[in-house]
């Protein structure tokens, strides 16, 4: 049996946030049973002309493979709303990214942003 894999999320969402945050946790929770969330936090949206963004930031350990992962991730973002025609109109219901899996980093501008250095000292 393989050993467990780190795995970092972040979550964000600029409209009904509250409520799209809490869709969003109760559904990763059914995948990761064990999963730590960091607070939320509200951020002025960045190369985009909306509301603010309530986000925040998740770490459990898994033994899916990525695929898998990225998968029900965007299934969840679909349960959320998301879709392609609001995000032209700067319209994010929840956008859920990995940032870690194991050892890879993604998403290297995320990274750099003052809150996700914040949130990132929850986990």
């Amino acid at each position: 049996m393989t050993e467990p894999t780190k795995l970092i999320i972040a979550f964000g969402t600029n409209i009904d946030q509250k409520a799209n945050m809490r869709i969003a946790e109760r559904l990763v929770r059914r995948l990761f049973p064990e999963i730590d969330f960091t607070r939320p936090m509200w951020t002025d949206p960045i190369d985009i002309d909306s509301d603010k963004y309530l986000n925040r930031l998740a770490c459990t350990y898994t033994r899916h493979d990525l695929p898998q992962i990225e998968r029900a991730l965007k299934q969840i973002e679909h349960k959320c709303g998301r879709s392609r025609a609001e995000c032209t109109k700067g319209i994010v219901r929840m956008d859920i990214d990995i940032l870690r899996y194991g050892d890879q980093r993604y998403h290297s501008k995320d990274w750099q942003r003052p809150y996700i250095k914040t949130l990132m000292e929850q986990l």
